[in-house]
């Protein structure tokens, strides 16, 4: 997915498992006031049902891109997660918005919010390239997300 389609993806995404399971549900949304230069960004999350185990988002707002690992309790109340400023834009926004947006379950299973909610087949793959994308590969990392790294 090219980084101007994600740039202009919601900042709210839901999944359904399947015919018979629970609604996989995660959404995320920003604060109204704008973070001074160096400092987090307020965010809220929300897990509406599923069994989210671990979840990464990246966020742009202005210059600035954050990111950082969402981690919560199935039917958690809304929380405020702060994202950590990784690296200047190479684009200004005049409005936030979520470039990446990815959730593990208990299973093992990833899914990609912004992308339809499609299952993940590789996520240490998938995750690598949309960081490559995004020009932060090497800058973050989501392990709680791709699970250990391989052993050599």
């Amino acid at each position: 997915m090219d980084p101007q389609r994600m740039a202009e993806a919601p900042l709210e995404a839901g999944h359904r498992l399947g015919p018979h399971a629970a609604v996989q549900h995660l959404g995320l949304s920003l604060g109204g006031n704008a973070p001074a230069p160096g400092r987090p960004i307020e965010t809220e999350v929300e897990h509406l049902g599923g069994t989210l185990a671990a979840g990464a988002g990246i966020v742009q707002a202005g210059e600035d891109l954050y990111a950082g690992e969402l981690t919560m309790p199935e039917h958690a109340p809304p929380r405020r997660i702060y994202l950590n400023p990784v690296l200047k834009a190479w684009q200004r926004k005049n409005h936030p918005a979520c470039l990446l947006l990815v959730g593990r379950d208990l299973s093992g299973k990833c899914w990609d919010y912004l992308d339809g909610n499609k299952a993940i087949q590789d996520p240490r793959k998938w995750l690598a390239a949309h960081l490559h994308e995004l020009r932060l590969q090497g800058v973050v990392d989501f392990p709680a997300v791709t699970g250990p790294a391989a052993k050599p």
